[in-house]
């Protein structure tokens, strides 16, 4: 997966994207170490397919407006390589945000921005992150 073509193709907002050591480490501790104020109850779990839908629409579409800001195809090949190469068979994966009926309906702030909606992959050897931020 090209990181930087994916910053490049998102052209809007701004696109986090950081890893860390996890060695099994809990969820709080690598939400503290990943710099993130958020409490463990503010996060909910989703799986594989979740997280793809949901980076696919991160990517694909602006968070304060809708806009398309991304190729939809494009959005969705990013989202799967990200998913696949970082997830595997064993990850547990986090968002501070939920959709209903394929739009974002809430989140709980990770950062000042306005809208910041986070994907949270832990294996038990890594953690990756995935912040994407806009404003109004």
């Amino acid at each position: 997966m090209n990181i930087l073509q994916l910053l490049k193709d998102r052209g809007c907002g701004f696109v986090k994207i950081a890893f860390s050591s996890a060695r099994g480490d809990s969820l709080e501790a690598v939400i503290s170490r990943m710099g993130f104020d958020i409490s463990t109850t503010d996060l909910r779990a989703i799986d594989a397919i979740q997280a793809e839908a949901a980076l696919s629409k991160l990517f694909s579409r602006d968070l304060a407006y809708g806009g398309k800001v991304m190729d939809a195809d494009v959005a969705r090949r990013y989202a799967s390589d990200l998913v696949t190469e970082y997830a595997g068979t064993a990850a547990k994966i986090f968002t501070n945000a939920h959709w209903e009926n394929g739009r974002l309906a809430g989140l709980n702030p990770v950062t000042k921005a306005t809208f910041n909606v986070l994907i949270l992959i832990i294996r038990t050897d890594f953690a990756v992150s995935v912040l994407v931020e806009d404003e109004d």
